[in-house]
């Protein structure tokens, strides 16, 4: 017999479709069904809406008011707050909506790396890649160069010193190119920008919509976005320790703590907004993402609450 914990899954994958602004009639009348099939689907339906709503101000009234919208009226509010649950949805779902790079990745990537996965990669360059979690890459190489195309997640790069080079390495992550001179550095691909952490040597940075270049220099992060680059206060990531298995952090506010947590695993982690903003330091393994939050717990007010195994909330110490 199915339980409650079974159903949760394709409540969130409901949830998700229903709040796009591309839901078609036939997917209402979908759901639909679903709702009449057992109470065990509304109560999970009612469920994964009370609890999330605490976090990110999700309407209680989604479900037949939205049904009764057409799909250009899902207002922008309600499309961020669905965005929280798309890897749950991704991942689990058995009802088709599945996460494509389990499918395809072998098909679409030369290399990809799963939920909590790593793998280094050596090219014929001499050049060392290090795929972080959920990345996926494919290499062009030809007589005069040597393009790693960053599809989406992270990858730390380190170039060969003793390596004679014939090829001119380049990573391209769909907002410019990254042009290194002899260096190690990380370059983690967002939805607008790509995040570039330099460690070592000097990279030139191409933005796809810009004539002009910019040089980064060791210690400098920036964000390149596809028109302009953008230098940061380096945030709270010391280092690139996330290829030896953990995080080592200086003040990093919780509420981001918890997203990179997030990447790590399988499901949802989020923070009350109560303590989004608490400083969080420290060394946090994301191989055992399960310890790193019962550490943070010892060390900070916060308090661990777990409603399913895929939805992980961190909640205030006396709440």
């Amino acid at each position: 017999m199915r339980s409650h914990e079974d159903v949760v899954p394709e409540a969130v994958n409901w949830y998700v479709l229903l709040s796009s602004e591309h839901v078609t009639d036939a997917e209402r009348q979908a759901w639909d069904r679903w709702m009449r099939e057992s109470d065990m689907h509304r109560q999970a339906w009612e469920d994964i809406k009370r609890k999330l709503s605490i976090f990110e101000g999700i309407p209680s009234n989604l479900g037949v008011e939205v049904l009764s919208r057409p799909p250009s009226k899902v207002n922008r509010q309600r499309r961020e707050a669905i965005k929280t649950l798309g890897l749950l949805a991704a991942v689990l779902l058995p009802t088709g909506y599945v996460f494509k790079d389990a499918l395809f990745g072998p098909f679409n990537y030369d290399y990809f790396t799963g939920v909590g996965e790593r793998k280094s990669i050596a090219l014929t360059d001499g050049t060392n890649l290090v795929l972080n979690t959920k990345t996926a890459v494919t290499i062009h190489s030809s007589r005069h160069t040597m393009m790693v195309q960053l599809h989406h997640g992270e990858v730390l790069v380190s170039t060969s010193k003793s390596h004679q080079k014939t090829q001119v390495l380049m990573i391209e992550t769909g907002h410019g190119r990254i042009l290194p001179l002899g260096t190690a550095f990380n370059v983690r691909r967002f939805d607008q920008f790509s995040r570039v952490s330099l460690f070592e040597g000097v990279l030139k940075l191409a933005p796809q919509q810009s004539g002009e270049h910019a040089f980064v220099h060791p210690q400098q992060e920036i964000d390149m976005h596809s028109n302009r680059v953008v230098f940061r206060r380096r945030l709270s990531v010391l280092s690139p320790s996330w290829q030896r298995g953990y995080l080592e952090l200086d003040n990093m506010p919780l509420k981001y703590f918890a997203e990179e947590m997030e990447r790590y695993r399988y499901g949802i982690i989020k923070c009350h907004r109560d303590i989004e903003q608490l400083m969080i330091s420290g060394s946090f393994s994301v191989d055992d993402v399960d310890a790193s939050l019962r550490s943070l717990a010892h060390t900070f007010p916060v308090r661990i609450q777990r409603y399913t195994r895929f939805l992980i909330m961190i909640m205030p110490l006396n709440q």
